[in-house]
């Protein structure tokens, strides 16, 4: 993928954990992030709402997608890892809510949310999934 130094989010190989569907999603997420940044800066309020909406949903579809893999696999984390998924979707939806309510300055905090949830979720846990999974 080439690099974009205008990207909110820049995707780099060692955010690869390993398995090629997951690093797929991230990578989708990583565009999506990056979409909604600039519907921020230069789209209209529903214009970033409908992009907002399309990161949330996607999100959510990407963490169920991820659970049945950590399943099909028999990840022991599986359930904590779970729980993760519904504190961070849980947390993203209150900032949707929050944007919608227009609340001042909710963008730039939502973005350093995002952009630190993904990155951060990948490195410290999806990490611990490919782990278990390619050592099989």
């Amino acid at each position: 993928m080439a690099i974009d130094d205008t990207a909110y989010i820049t995707w780099k190989d060692d955010y690869e954990i390993g398995i090629p569907e997951v690093d797929q999603q991230h990578m989708r997420l990583v565009a999506l992030i990056n979409d909604l940044y600039i519907a921020m800066e230069v789209g209209t309020a529903a214009e970033t709402e409908k992009v907002l909406r399309g990161v949330l949903e996607y999100t959510g579809t990407h963490f169920a997608q991820e659970e049945i893999i950590q399943e099909r696999h028999g990840y022991p984390g599986l359930e904590a890892h779970r729980k993760l998924h519904q504190d961070l979707l849980a947390e993203a939806l209150d900032f949707q809510k929050r944007f919608r309510d227009g609340e001042p300055g909710v963008e730039a905090g939502l973005m350093w949310f995002l952009k630190d949830w993904l990155l951060n979720h990948i490195k410290l846990q999806d990490s611990k999934i490919a782990k278990h999974i390619l050592a099989k």
